[in-house]
């Protein structure tokens, strides 16, 4: 296994059958599209995105540090789609539909 490489849970069980879900196509899309890390899109809150100023704001990086992009408009559809009108601020963005987050883990390789 490559070192450093993440994957996550995407796959949610139902019934005998292994169903991979719109939500992981949905974060999978953001990462593609905002070039940031799985962990980086798995840790966004909606307290990060801010689509006046069409920025998003990753604070949870490797460095530590805050990196803020600025939103391409097929990333603000697809984050308005992700975030519900109620969605509570310290929520995450990209939840499963058994409203868990998403998980990175270490050495599968797997995604």
């Amino acid at each position: 296994m490559p070192r450093g490489v993440v994957a996550f849970d995407v796959v949610e069980h139902v019934g005998a059958r292994r169903v991979a879900s719109y939500e992981i196509a949905s974060l999978l899309r953001f990462v593609a599209r905002a070039g940031c890390r799985l962990e980086e899109a798995g840790g966004l809150e909606v307290q990060h995105v801010d689509f006046q100023r069409r920025e998003v704001t990753f604070a949870k990086t490797e460095t530590n540090a805050l990196r803020v992009i600025t939103m391409t408009p097929s990333m603000e559809r697809l984050l308005r789609r992700c975030i519900a009108a109620s969605a509570a601020p310290d929520q995450s963005v990209f939840v499963t539909r058994r409203a868990g987050t998403f998980h990175a883990r270490r050495g599968t390789g797997v995604m």
